[in-house]
């Protein structure tokens, strides 16, 4: 990251306007500036994604104006001449591996390193500034979350594929001397190959003979390190003919049309997502590394069968219902208590409907325990004396509770009940009360 900004900074002294042409293809958010107050800070498509705002939008009106969002480093919140683009304006100091988190009012939380330089004019006096940063966001919520989310790298870096480089100097072929585009075409390689070289992930292209044009050094690792240009790679890894590799390359090879899968590499046996794009020489390979991911969602998988087998043997009725009140996932004792089916009946009827209860003394209907839930926010237990009418019109005294169930951010997006049928034990309860006053009595008149 310290050398694209370095990089980009080289250009911007030298040739601004190649700049404006490779600004929005490098693949990492880029701000620059060169407005001494920040007042105008230009950000390229993929920051101007991450900041959740307009190419070209200016978010701070002067170097300590409000931002849209708040932004903490190591849990403390930094004001906006805190953040790397005003330090390396302000400060004349050099930003390095900052890692920045950024919440918005609408509760989105985002993930970033950064980096930030200075420029400096002929005079040695701060100029302007330069910051690139990596979202790191998806790998953040994979260790926090265990959730999939979607990825964007490559679109980044395939968007501007061999074809349309070729169109857009055919262009200027047609008023540029032939030597001037050819060395234009071959500086404009270099840089497309640094910032293809910078990507972490693996980067390959294959012509219509399905020999290499190009690999980056992630995409050597994947064919034992060797230099790779100009070989087959069906020659260089015979035993992916035949495998889902060779499948998803030859479709789009003949089809023309991206394809997207996971598959584990041949040799090496690493989980990796694939992205196939065509252009008009061959095929171009994205390779993300998703072993880590893989290995969360086998965990979760495995945790999720665990508890739904101690969900189903418990013996405690248990029914789960989401912020409709509507019945998602009942147990057997449940099943058995309140004379539903889960998967033919149960599922998806209003939970009150299910679970039917009445106040013993008053035979009157009680608060749906979803809505108490909800509206407390926290857990609740049933009132004393409360009957569950079955579906066959069986009664029973419950003792219950009702817990809502919540993500790691603590938004709530569901409600557990848990119930237990003790007619006997209230039973006994009476019995040995009663009991206790016929001796109370027998004993007086003794």
């Amino acid at each position: 990251m310290e050398e694209i900004i370095n990089s980009l900074a080289n250009i911007l002294k030298h040739d601004p306007e190649l700049l404006k042409k490779v600004f929005d293809s490098v693949p990492a958010g880029i701000s620059i500036t060169t407005d001494i107050t920040c007042r105008d800070i230009k950000h390229n498509k993929k920051a101007a994604e991450f900041l959740r705002i307009q190419p070209g939008e200016v978010f701070s009106e002067t170097a300590s104006g409000s931002l849209p969002f708040r932004a903490f480093y190591e849990s403390k919140e930094l004001s906006p001449e805190e953040m790397p683009i005003q330090r390396a304006v302000l400060q004349g100091e050099s930003v390095k591996e900052q890692k920045i988190d950024l919440y918005w009012e609408d509760g989105k939380h985002k993930t970033a390193v950064w980096n930030a330089i200075p420029l400096l004019d002929e005079n040695g006096a701060i100029a302007g500034a330069v910051a690139a940063f990596e979202d790191i966001t998806e790998r953040r919520e994979l260790a926090y979350f265990l959730k999939e989310h979607q990825e964007h790298l490559e679109e980044l870096v395939i968007k501007r594929t061999w074809e349309v480089e070729l169109g857009d100097y055919q262009l200027k072929r047609e008023n540029i001397r032939r030597t001037e585009v050819e060395e234009e075409l071959r500086k404009k390689n270099e840089e497309i190959s640094i910032i293809l070289e910078s990507v972490t992930d693996s980067f390959f292209a294959l012509d219509n003979e399905w020999k290499f044009t190009y690999a980056n050094e992630e995409a050597k690792k994947y064919f034992f390190n060797e230099d790779v240009l100009g070989k087959n790679i069906w020659s260089l890894i015979p035993d992916a003919r035949g495998s889902i590799f060779w499948d998803n390359y030859h479709k789009v090879m003949l089809d023309r049309e991206p394809v997207h899968f996971e598959a584990k590499t041949i040799y090496s046996k690493i989980w990796v997502a694939g992205h196939v794009y065509p252009f008009q020489e061959g095929i171009s390979i994205l390779f993300r590394d998703i072993s880590e991911r893989k290995q969360l969602e086998k965990e979760l998988k495995e945790e999720e069968e665990r508890w739904l087998i101690t969900f189903m043997s418990c013996g405690d009725g248990i029914i789960t219902a989401d912020m409709e009140g509507r019945v998602d996932k009942m147990n057997s004792a449940a099943e058995t208590l309140t004379g539903w089916r889960q998967e033919e009946e149960a599922k998806g009827t209003p939970l009150a409907e299910v679970f039917y209860i009445i106040n013993e003394q008053t035979r009157q209907r009680c608060e749906n325990p979803v809505e108490k839930v909800l509206a407390a926010g926290k857990i609740i237990g049933l009132a004393n004396s409360t009957v569950l009418i079955s579906r066959d019109g069986e009664e029973m005294v419950l003792t219950d509770s009702a817990t809502p169930i919540d993500d790691c951010e603590g938004n709530i997006y569901g409600v557990i009940l848990v119930f237990q049928d003790i007619t006997k034990r209230v039973k006994m309860e009476k019995e040995m009360a009663r009991l206790d006053r016929l001796n109370l009595n027998r004993n007086r008149r003794n």
